[in-house]
């Protein structure tokens, strides 16, 4: 019903001055001195109440005729999904349950012959108990052909997913279960839907307004907060009314402006908004809300991560059931056994484990986290470990004796490994594990502990050939562990290595008590699963998952409004459950660890069958052996089992993953734990290194942010800073250690012998590459330079490739060796401008301000020259030249910046810079370089080295004459500046060094009073080993200066004085 017009303000005046919030027509005129009159003013007020019905009415009709058509395009589209999904449903009928066999199980060849059916499609398959519980679910998307789809089988490990344990199946323990399988049953429209929000007997989208606006006018204080509250009151009354069928898209707008609200409207999973009104004055508030089903939308709380609520399965799936009945909105998670998370708008649910725990803290333990790779980043490296991940299979020897489901024989003996995954030190052939992995590449031989392509395979006649002819687990072109290789190696069996992956330190480790002797159990309508953790951490280790998945119960209505909205995958399945599936940013693995176990164990198998006559065997499945008629010794860890069951189907092979792979492009290079590559500046020697591509989880290290940002930028490789690195913080070297494989240390002729000691205690297990010019380049402020004593091999490079000039090249060359004959200062200073005075190239100050532009560099010997010339350049150019001084997101401490005063950035106006700061850059215009404060014999050469061309170099000679006036006043501005920054970093550093000197405090008790810091783990340690130590005052110099701001030098030498005197 349209709202009626008022004709007259007589009998109405009440009713007027409601609809603007005043209780009197003289408060309204007291705010409105040009109505003189009260009858002027209830003319205005008329006026201005039947504008607004005039406007409201307008909306109305406007929003009938659009609920209208979007009620005729719903009911269009929905016409358009049940014809999608009739073609669908005739080209693969939705659900398919999966017949058994003969003996009333499943088996797997009759599983993979159905997972061809499902070629090329996303599909789930369920088991459900005879009560119909699920007992466990997986989710696939198959490949297309047959091919890729065994790969995928071998590579996913799919036969896994259907056992309990090496000798039980999930149908085994649910014999009267049913598997279905369901494919994705319709395809995806991405047609937009108009929403008009309101569901149930409340309006989801005015409600929380309504409350917010109650809970403002109740805490009103001033006259006006309190009229204007009680307006918004009135006007969101009216829009329940004009809105009882729900508040259409298109008119959020409408009543963000009426209200004075913003309001946002999110989709499940999306990053981005699915609707953003904005009123056009200044909001009061702001509204996020979530799309949860098509018309409705909830308000989108945000719940802590610190209020996960633990349960088990069984009560999770209560939680579950009751958010349904109840119409509450939450998105959850699966594992192989069904719902794993549950997650509302104010909760959140997960399996309580103690699993993760003990896998957490083992893991801590060997620092096996440290040495793990990932799917994503170190693609090709995990595709090569993979392939070499070979579980092993069940074999039939004897077809006559086995019938297709069960055994036709009275002598049969089983024999089965105690623990097989946990007794890899039985094996005769053990001898560790590939850890940090830290070269991939071609190669002729064993390199170190690792994993080796072989091919060209040749046997001797002997029973090893015969177990091999049989079972099928060395074939040529394949990867093997070196273990294996050395096994090969003794029965006489010859091959060529194409390839491998190894590392500088092999690791060695136990499986805790708790990890060997604790099983997992999964309990679900009454019956417990268990697995041990040591298995199931074996297996997780090479698991492969690309993808994160998140599922929500919905239509295919809701289907559309995600699609339109999400970056993710949608896919709407046969049993109303919708999967957003993301891409991974990461995947880290350990499948090397797991291809070493699954290897030990294979040795065992093999010197056990050895010990039996092969006629006798019957099958080998996993690590049992099944055989007649024969006594035999047993083995490392076989011991006699009475249980014996034939339910693995067998396989063609033993080992799986038996595929070809493609050769590694990467080409070979000698294997060292620790280099030295020496070589004049522009030589490729960090080239060379960065780009590597054999190198495995390299970090690029330099002494600041500038050069390792640059170098980032032009080869691609992570990088990092010296700092970050060469410090005693636990949690700074951990990410190191964490982030990386190789070390690559760039200007290491700034570096002293100490922190050279530091990376050998600190990083010792890792390939570690140090690149420098020692003893030409300027070399470290503080401490004993570096020598080439220690390292397993030193490298020459040189070819200069970044010298373009035969005369420069020459000049560098006399500097070397007059550097390494050891002349003084002041015969190389007195040859280099001699030199330069030929060339014409040594200038006056005078000529230096006509030449000098604002891209040329000018370097100077000392800081007080460096501070003369920017003064005397300060201001001389329309844009100005400036130093970053500290390190942010955008910029880095060292960068120079030409144009705008960089915004937000610690800088300071620079024209010149002392030749230290340079290092290892290159100059593109050109460079000056002032001669009067060269006290360094190597400064010349490093401040030369930095041009391309001798074109680009000149030499100013003599003395800078002194400041004018207005240059000393800005000088001593910029100095007072300088100093009262310097005074607030010094407070700062002071509440700083309270903390730093509480943690060092609290690290000290932590460590019983040692004052030690200790090294983490890289293997166990052998009885009587002593864990390598780092002094406490090798504290870095971070922390040294914060101690020393809060304390003072004199208390803290003390301290450390204290600290050698109880030592």
């Amino acid at each position: 019903m349209p709202i009626r017009r008022l004709r007259t303000f007589n009998n109405n005046k009440r009713t007027l001055l409601d609809n603007i919030g005043y209780r009197s027509v003289k408060s309204f005129r007291n705010d409105n001195p040009e109505y003189r009159t009260n009858n002027q003013a209830y003319t205005a007020l008329l006026g201005l109440y039947n504008e607004e019905v005039d406007r409201l009415n307008a909306d109305e009709e406007r929003i009938k005729r659009e609920e209208a058509r979007i009620k005729k395009e719903q009911i269009k589209l929905r016409r358009q999904q049940a014809r999608l999904r009739r073609r669908q449903d005739d080209k693969v009928k939705s659900k398919v349950e999966l017949i058994k066999r003969d003996d009333g199980e499943y088996g797997m060849v009759a599983i993979f012959h159905a997972l061809r059916r499902w070629k090329g499609q996303s599909m789930v398959w369920e088991f459900i108990d005879a009560d119909g519980n699920l007992i466990r679910t997986k989710q696939y998307d198959l490949p297309a052909t047959d091919k890729l789809l065994n790969r995928f089988i071998n590579k996913n490990n799919v036969y896994r997913d259907f056992q309990i344990d090496s000798d039980t199946m999930i149908w085994d323990d649910h014999p009267e279960g049913k598997l279905f399988f369901y494919n994705q049953s319709t395809d995806v429209t991405t047609t937009k839907i108009h929403q008009a929000f309101r569901e149930g007997i409340t309006n989801c989208l005015l409600t929380p307004i309504k409350t917010w606006i109650e809970e403002k006018l109740e805490g009103a204080k001033s006259k006006t907060t309190i009229n204007r509250y009680k307006k918004m009151d009135k006007d969101i009354d009216v829009m329940f009314i004009d809105y009882k069928n729900g508040v259409p898209e298109n008119d959020i707008p409408v009543v963000c402006d009426a209200l004075q609200i913003d309001i946002d409207v999110t989709t499940p999973f999306s990053s981005s908004n699915l609707i953003e009104a904005r009123s056009t004055k200044k909001a009061l508030n702001k509204f996020r809300y979530l799309n949860t089903r098509l018309d409705h939308i909830e308000l989108n709380q945000v719940v802590s991560d610190d209020n996960i609520v633990e349960v088990d399965r069984e009560q999770l799936y209560k939680i579950k059931q009751e958010l349904e009945d109840n119409k509450i909105y939450y998105t959850f998670n699966k594992d192989l056994n069904g719902v794993s998370a549950l997650s509302s708008l104010t909760s959140k649910y997960q399996l309580n484990s103690d699993y993760m725990s003990e896998v957490n803290a083992f893991e801590a333990e060997y620092s096996l986290g440290e040495c793990k790779i990932d799917d994503i980043h170190n693609k090709e490296i995990s595709e090569f470990v993979r392939g070499g991940v070979h579980y092993n299979g069940t074999i039939d020897f004897n077809d006559d004796i086995i019938t297709n489901y069960g055994i036709q024989y009275d002598g049969l003996k089983h024999i089965d490994m105690t623990k097989a995954y946990a007794n890899f030190k039985e094996c005769k052939y053990y001898d560790g594990f590939l850890g940090k992995i830290t070269d991939f590449r071609k190669t002729d031989k064993v390199v170190g502990r690792g994993m080796y392509y072989i091919n060209d395979l040749v046997f001797t006649d002997n029973d090893f050939k015969k177990y091999n002819d049989k079972m099928k687990m060395y074939v040529n072109d394949n990867i093997y562990t070196d273990p294996e290789l050395k096994m090969l190696d003794d029965y006489g069996v010859t091959y060529k290595i194409v390839s491998g992956c190894w590392g500088v330190d092999d690791i060695d480790f136990d499986f805790t008590d708790k990890m060997k002797n604790t099983k997992e159990e999964t309990t679900f309508n009454g019956k417990v699963h268990r697995i041990p953790y040591y298995s199931k951490w074996t297996g997780a280790c090479n698991s492969f998952n690309l993808k994160k998945s998140f599922w929500i119960n919905g239509d295919d209505d809701m289907v559309s409004i995600i699609q339109n909205n999400c970056e993710g995958k949608v896919k709407r399945f046969w049993n109303g459950e919708i999967q957003i599936e993301y891409d991974k940013p990461y995947n880290k693995h350990l499948s090397h660890i797991t291809a070493f176990i699954t290897a030990y164990m294979r040795m065992n198998v093999i010197e056990q069958l050895l010990n039996i006559d092969i006629d006798n065997v019957i099958r080998v499945c996993c690590d049992g052996i099944y055989f007649k008629d024969q006594d035999v010794e047993l083995c490392n860890v076989f011991s006699h089992k009475t249980k014996m069951t034939f339910r693995n189907d067998p396989s063609d092979t033993y080992c799986s993953t038996l595929n070809e792979y493609e050769l590694v492009k990467n080409e070979r290079r000698e294997h060292y734990a620790i280099e030295l590559h020496l070589g004049e500046g522009g030589c490729g020697k960090t080239h060379y290194n960065c780009n590597d591509k054999g190198l495995v989880r390299p970090l690029f290290l330099a002494p600041s942010w500038k050069l390792a940002r640059a170098k980032e930028r032009e080869t691609g490789i992570r990088c990092s800073v010296w700092a970050r690195a060469l410090t005693d913080d636990p949690e700074k070297i951990s990410f190191i250690r964490r982030g990386a494989n190789t070390l690559i240390w760039d200007e290491v002729s700034m570096m002293s012998e100490g922190q050279k000691g530091m990376i050998n205690k600190l990083y010792g297990d890792m390939k570690n590459i140090l690149c420098g010019d020692l003893g030409f380049q300027l070399p470290c402020i503080t401490g004993e330079p570096m020598t080439k004593k220690g390292f397993d091999k030193v490298i020459y490079h040189k070819k200069d490739y970044r010298c373009k000039c035969p005369i420069l090249k020459m000049l560098k060359d006399d500097l070397r060796k007059f550097i390494k004959e050891d002349l003084n200062i002041y015969e190389i200073n007195d040859y280099v401008i001699s030199c330069f005075k030929k060339l014409g190239k040594v200038i006056k100050y005078s000529q230096l301000k006509e030449l000098y532009t604002i891209d040329d560099m000018l370097l100077a010997g000392t800081n007080d020259l460096k501070d003369h010339y920017t003064s005397m350049f300060e201001g001389s150019f329309p844009t100005e030249k400036y130093y970053i001084k500290s390190n942010n997101r955008i910029h880095s401490n060292g960068e120079i910046i030409i144009g705008a005063k960089p915004d937000k950035t610690d800088c300071e106006v620079r024209h010149a810079f002392t030749t230290h700061s340079i290092q290892g850059e290159t100059a593109t215009d050109k460079l000056f370089i002032d001669s009067s404060k060269m006290f360094d014999t190597r400064m010349f050469y490093t401040a030369i080295s930095r041009a391309k061309t001798i074109e680009q170099i000149y030499i100013i000679k003599d003395i800078p004459p002194p400041l004018t006036e207005k240059q000393i006043e800005a000088k001593k501005v910029k100095k007072e500046k300088r100093k009262k920054e310097e005074e607030r970093k010094a407070k700062a550093n002071q509440k700083k060094g309270e903390k730093a000197y509480d943690d060092m405090v609290a690290r000290k008790n932590k460590m019983n009073q040692k004052d030690t810091f200790v090294l983490p783990k890289k293997k166990k340690q052998e009885e009587g080993d002593v864990e390598e130590i780092v002094d406490i005052e090798k504290y870095s110099n971070d922390c040294k200066n914060e101690c020393i701001a809060f304390m003072g030098k004199e208390q803290y030498d003390n301290k450390i004085k204290q600290i050698h005197d109880k030592k």
